[in-house]
């Protein structure tokens, strides 16, 4: 063999991934010297780098292109197309999934972008890629990305629960509540029948906090779609009553309370500030089961009930709304500390009373003749 051709044949050897003592030993197979062995090994390896500097750029435009394909495309699937399909029962790992691969193939793009123009080889024209310390470093933006898409998933589901929501009532069969470090898995499970007549079993996540509100075989208001029936919310979760009840779900104030003497309409007011009011015919009044309130209505005279702890600070809002105290001690006076605290304005009389044997609060308000 000629020394062209004993370069050729240790380049293709390099390039079968021959360790160097393997190379060596068949050069001094030939009889080549040991100086005359590193000597031939360094040379195919300029002429092996030469070649490759010839075709690096134009590969690595190629995968460059290929990796930004793959990224552009897992975000259209997994914040686009996926979420769009409504699969309620998998976001978890669907978002999980996403987050992974839109992480791994950003990064390898980032990798490549404009390798074509900044080359970095070892003495062989090698690229050193290391993709399992790429798919390393790419877990730190793949944890910021599952809550994105858990967000993208849910704000889909609930949009589509918005435009096809019906409203039934469900029972509740089931629950759990497991918290780990970050990870926190509450949800309860109720079986519900649609109107086509067809009994499902769907779950719903809630806080830790709503979660002990329930209770086995409680009758629940809630809604379903009617294109997935495992698409739910529960009516008596806060937000959810919020984004489908347009309910503000807040506390009833002496404001509110005035306005609903002044202005009627009084089932519509009511579900605006909180849901769940119904008309009991046999009380003659509003009442708020879930809520434990009552309210009942008589010409120019309201009297609330709860046993809500924000009644405490009703004086302070008679106060403001320009009531004065008709009892001897201070107008902010705590309502456990006196058996009736009365108040007066311009148009009207108030009256908080204490019932410490039903631990209920007893607002009253007149307006004056």
């Amino acid at each position: 063999m000629n020394h062209q051709e004993i370069i050729q044949e240790v380049i293709k050897r390099i390039k079968r991934s021959d360790f160097n003592y393997e190379i060596k030993s068949y050069l001094a197979s030939k009889e080549f010297s040991q100086a005359e062995c590193n000597q031939l090994i360094l040379e195919a390896e300029k002429v092996l780098k030469n070649e490759r500097l010839k075709t690096l750029p134009l590969r690595n435009k190629i995968n460059f292109a290929i990796w930004l394909v793959l990224f552009v495309s897992f975000i259209f699937i997994f914040f686009i197309a996926l979420p769009n399909q409504i699969f309620t029962s998998y976001i978890a790992a669907l978002s999980i999934t996403g987050a992974l691969l839109i992480s791994f193939t950003g990064c390898v793009t980032l990798i490549f972008f404009k390798s074509w123009k900044f080359l970095k080889v070892d003495k062989r024209g090698n690229q050193n890629i290391n993709f399992l310390e790429i798919a390393t470093a790419s877990l730190i933006p793949a944890i910021m990305l599952i809550w994105g898409l858990m967000m993208r998933f849910e704000y889909v589901n609930d949009q589509e629960l918005k435009a096809n929501q019906v409203h039934t009532e469900g029972i509740v069969v089931n629950g759990q509540s497991v918290k780990f470090h970050l990870i926190d898995d509450t949800y309860i499970t109720v079986k519900f029948r649609t109107l086509e007549g067809k009994i499902m079993i769907a779950s719903e996540d809630l806080s830790e906090d709503e979660y002990f509100r329930f209770y086995d075989d409680q009758i629940v208001r809630m809604v379903y779609s009617s294109e997935n029936p495992l698409n739910i919310a529960i009516l008596t979760n806060t937000q959810a009553a919020k984004k489908f009840l347009n309910s503000e779900e807040r506390s009833l104030y002496p404001k509110d309370l005035i306005s609903l003497i002044n202005e009627g309409h009084v089932g519509e007011k009511l579900d605006r500030i909180n849901s769940g009011w119904t008309f009991n015919d046999q009380l003659k009044s509003w009442e708020n089961i879930e809520k434990n309130m009552l309210i009942n209505m008589k010409v120019n005279e309201l009297t609330y009930i709860s046993n809500k702890s924000e009644v405490i600070v009703f004086p302070r809002y008679f106060e403001e709304l320009g009531f004065k105290s008709m009892n001897e001690s201070n107008a902010r006076s705590h309502p456990l500390t006196q058996k009736e605290q009365l108040f007066e304005s311009n148009e009207y009389y108030a009256s908080i009373k204490r019932d410490n044997k039903n631990n209920l609060f007893l607002v009253k308000i007149s307006k004056k003749n």
